[in-house]
């Protein structure tokens, strides 16, 4: 596409897009409209995690939570079995793994069970009253939240079997000699209370959300820039669909070119082999009616 192609586009959403200065009271004359505005986040109530001692004015908390299993791993012997095929060599290992492994399946099982499930699963908690002056954030909205920070506290919680270490929070006796089906847990969170940020959205009453235009950038962020960024990062992306295509599409060409060519072969070699075949018979019917003349004779 064009540069000036691309100014058109970006010169025709901006002229839709209303400017809020004042985001104290809302203006009902946008109703409807795109709008841009640049404020501070306000979370009415922190998110808890209250058995970690964790309180944060988030708009999200994240809770990512892993299980130490035992692992399988296969590799190829180097040395061949009687009927030249190499052997299959599994082994065993514990690791800490996001999701459940199902020990079932594994070609040794004897002395290699992992739990039936998570004690505690990952879960991602939502402010559900998060605003920016007058207005309050939609869920679409809050679901832009996507740079998250860890929370590294040195809070240790009440409980007794919950240990610290490194910022995690391990369900373990012993930290340095983890157990299968002991499990630690990591928390980060995005948005926090006081953050500036940049909208483009839609108004309707006191809300920001809607689906035709959804823009949310960290800091004070020109509306220019924001489509511009937004504009670019499509091209970027129609640009991987595109090559990705290609690919496949030349995979699949290359395929099946190679699959009409042996196709091809087996129908060439068959007629040589039916040809070579018929005349082996004239050959042998000439053959026998030379013989039978020889005879009469």
């Amino acid at each position: 596409m064009k540069a000036v192609e691309v100014n058109k586009i970006i010169t025709s959403v901006i002229e839709d897009i209303h400017k809020i200065n004042d985001i104290s009271s809302v203006n009902k004359r946008y109703e409807g409209k795109l709008v841009y505005l640049y404020g501070f986040i306000e979370v009415e109530e922190p998110l808890t995690e209250p058995e970690y001692g964790l309180s944060v004015p988030a708009v999200i908390l994240k809770r990512r939570v892993q299980m130490y299993q035992w692992v399988e791993k296969k590799e190829e012997s180097t040395v061949v079995s009687s009927n030249s095929m190499p052997f299959e060599i599994y082994h065993y290992e514990t690791e800490w793994r996001d999701k459940l492994l199902d020990s079932s399946k594994f070609h040794s099982k004897s002395g290699h069970d992992n739990p039936k499930e998570f004690p505690v699963n990952s879960y991602v908690y939502v402010s559900p009253n998060v605003k920016i002056g007058a207005f309050t954030l939609s869920k679409e909205i809050k679901n832009k939240f996507k740079d998250f920070t860890l929370i590294t506290s040195d809070e240790r919680p009440e409980r007794h079997d919950i240990k610290m270490h490194a910022g995690l929070y391990y369900h373990t006796l012993d930290v340095w000699d983890p157990k299968v089906g002991d499990i630690r847990l990591q928390f980060s969170y995005a948005g926090n209370t006081g953050d500036a940020v940049s909208i483009i959205a839609t108004q309707t009453g006191k809300t920001l959300g809607g689906n035709h235009l959804l823009l949310l950038e960290k800091g004070k962020i020109s509306p220019e820039e924001m489509i511009t960024k937004e504009h670019n990062w499509n091209m970027w992306l129609i640009r991987l669909y595109r090559t990705c295509g290609w690919v496949c599409l030349y995979m699949a060409s290359s395929f099946f070119k190679s699959l009409f060519f042996y196709i091809g072969n087996i129908f060439i070699y068959s007629c040589i082999l039916i040809t070579n075949n018929f005349q082996s018979k004239k050959l042998v019917n000439a053959f026998n009616c030379k013989n039978s003349f020889n005879l009469i004779k």
